[in-house]
């Protein structure tokens, strides 16, 4: 999933917290959390949005890569997804399409391999993700019970 796109959580409660931030009347509740410190603001990582591509003609992949909608965040800021063209990654039928629309559409650029990328998305955090952005990852059951 990482390979497409998928954002790496720390845990599931920061996976929660984030979608009541991520919206454009986020819960006030959420603010107050984070203006008050007691939980940390979105990183620059949880609020871009990165759609992945992997064309079968020439190879490699596309990236995309914008600022979302977040606290803290919005329409004003540089780079900000235009989320009026989001439908034009559904209507495409395959890779190499989806490949053209990111290039023509959101600004996707291309990359020979994997090792190539560096950017906000977690396409190659398996390489040497061991701890979260806020500290230890959370254990999940089916990690902590693997070897029973």
């Amino acid at each position: 999933m990482l390979l497409l796109g998928a954002k790496w959580y720390d845990s599931l409660s920061r996976f929660y917290f984030l979608k009541r931030v991520d919206r454009n009347d986020p819960d006030a509740a959420c603010i107050d959390v984070i203006e008050e410190e007691r939980e940390p603001a979105p990183t620059e990582r949880e609020r871009t949005w990165v759609s992945v591509a992997w064309p079968s003609i020439g190879g490699g992949m596309v990236v995309a890569e914008w600022n979302i909608v977040m606290w803290g965040y919005g329409k004003d800021d540089d780079r900000f997804l235009p989320y009026e063209e989001l439908g034009r990654l559904n209507l495409c039928k395959d890779m190499d399409e989806k490949a053209v629309i990111l290039k023509e559409w959101f600004e996707g650029k291309e990359f020979q391999n994997v090792g190539e990328y560096i950017g906000n998305g977690w396409i190659r955090s398996w390489d040497s993700k061991e701890s979260g952005e806020h500290g230890d990852m959370q254990n999940t059951w089916r990690t902590k019970n693997r070897n029973r």
